[in-house]
């Protein structure tokens, strides 16, 4: 028996000794934040959930900003600010929403959006590091900020001298050129301890997940319906719009008086239009195709949504998005969330929960809420499927006596990371540079003033190699636009 007891004690105190050593490390990854290259603007510097961010106490010009997310599950020092802060504002809406809702349906709605809304849990936290123009390369100083109670003001931290890594390629780089970095430390103790580039083996040509129904596809449509998917590819499907109604409307009409025919088929096709009529009122999509009679697009989405209802159960996860949309559009935030979380169980990869979530938080009224949902969306996303960061980098001789270069690209506007109109910032060397965020995998091209062309992809070698791409035009085929930022067209290649 004392054998046993002694035994006993021995794999207890084992077990006590793993246990801690496993809390050390968990205390410890939580003060490694990985920081990405990020634009910097006049509305701040964008951080990875999407929100600008200012600098409260320095009025220095930033050429360069890394932006980070940290965690802290404890909420931090400032947690009791943030959670009264949320309360607040809870007691206000729910006051306005008490006099909006009145009957059954909408009563359900608030308990719906109170359900959602009664908890803030700030696990997530803005960190940003920057360069300052008065900087020199030969001693580089980058300068640590958090955002430590969500008001989107960034406070200083620490200022560290960069140290390079011992990898083979540290001596032909410096902290200008990285596209992401590694701190370690903690809020008043920030080191920077490596240079990080993206991993080679996580950039894999990523799979789209298509919806494509099942092979026995009525043969007499199969070349309607190849061109029905054609036109809903993702990267084109906002600029076919009205064609793919238009096609998806003759499809359903056919498919309609066959008989025996599957109701997948019938039900895939109309859950695209009902898709590519939500797609309609997007702002973006609506400035390019104006919806000249609401009244009748109403009714047309609503009909298209209830006939998918009679083939179909709308929160399966090929269809709830739809179901997402269509209670959106009623006002319903709440029970558009109740849905969302539907997606969330059912779905093996609901890759747009998150971003859906923060747009019905920040519709509520809930920014910090709409901030954490961000985060963690950005935190949890592979890295296949973010946005990759290019330098876009101009070096001339007489590039210091410019402002700004105009010059037109092949991308599209998605806001916040990538716009239409890039602002070029000048460093004290001889350059000047701007941070463009681009899906993974694609081809784009920048053209200058005189129609010269260079093309680029942000394939794996691109991304491996730096993603800075060199603009190697001469300076007088540079035009000078003092004051005005870079120009873009809105063509996808």
């Amino acid at each position: 028996m004392a054998s046993f007891r002694k035994a006993l004690r021995v794999v207890l105190l084992f077990t006590v000794v793993l246990l801690l050593i496993f809390a050390a490390q968990t205390v410890l990854a939580t003060n490694v934040v990985l920081l990405w290259r990020t634009r910097v603007c006049a509305d701040g510097i964008c951080g990875l959930s999407g929100r600008y961010l200012q600098l409260s106490q320095d009025a220095r010009p930033v050429v360069q900003a890394w932006a980070g997310i940290r965690v802290d599950e404890t909420g931090g020092h400032q947690i009791e600010l943030i959670r009264s802060r949320h309360r607040q504002q809870l007691e206000r809406h729910t006051a306005v929403w008490v006099r909006q809702l009145a009957d059954a349906v909408t009563w359900q709605e608030m308990s719906a959006r109170i359900r959602h809304t009664r908890e803030m849990r700030p696990t997530y936290f803005d960190v940003v590091v920057v360069r300052f123009g008065d900087d020199c390369l030969e001693k580089i100083q980058v300068h640590i900020y958090n955002d430590d109670n969500l008001d989107g003001k960034l406070e200083h931290r620490g200022e560290v001298t960069f140290i390079a890594s011992t990898d083979h390629d540290s001596a032909n780089h410096c902290v200008a050129d990285l596209v992401h970095m590694k701190l370690d430390g903690s809020d008043l103790t920030v080191a920077v301890t490596s240079k990080e580039r993206f991993p080679q083996a996580s950039f894999a040509e990523a799979s789209r997940t298509a919806r494509r129904p099942e092979a026995d596809f009525p043969s007499e449509l199969a070349a309607l319906r190849d061109r029905l998917l054609r036109l809903d590819e993702p990267n084109v499907r906002k600029s076919n719009l009205p064609e793919i109604i238009e096609v998806a409307d003759h499809l359903i009409h056919r498919l309609e008086r066959l008989e025996g025919i599957h109701l997948v088929h019938l039900a895939d096709v109309i859950y695209r239009k009902g898709r590519a009529l939500g797609y309609r009122e997007l702002p973006d999509v609506a400035a390019r195709f104006p919806i000249q009679d609401q009244r009748g697009f109403d009714e047309e989405f609503e009909t298209t949504f209830r006939r998918l209802q009679k083939f179909v159960d709308v929160t399966q996860p090929e269809y709830v998005l739809l179901a997402v949309r269509r209670e959106r559009r009623r006002g319903n935030r709440g029970l558009a969330m109740d849905l969302l979380e539907t997606y969330r169980r059912r779905h093996p990869s609901p890759v747009w929960y998150h971003r859906k979530q923060c747009d019905l938080m920040r519709e509520l009224g809930f920014e910090d809420a709409a901030y954490q949902t961000a985060a963690e969306g950005w935190l949890r996303t592979a890295e296949t499927q973010r946005p990759v960061p290019v330098i876009v980098r101009i070096s001339t001789e007489d590039i210091a006596e410019r402002s700004c270069i105009n010059i037109v690209g092949s991308w599209t506007d998605n806001v916040p990371w990538r716009e239409s109109r890039l602002a070029l910032r000048r460093d004290c060397s001889n350059q000047a540079e701007a941070v463009v965020w681009l899906p993974f995998g694609g081809t784009w091209s920048v053209r200058g003033p005189s129609g010269d062309r260079q093309e680029f992809r942000t394939d794996q070698p691109f991304v491996s190699s730096g993603g800075i791409l060199h603009l190697q035009w001469p300076a007088g085929e540079l035009e000078e636009t003092p004051g005005e930022p870079l120009s873009g067209t809105r063509s996808v290649k």
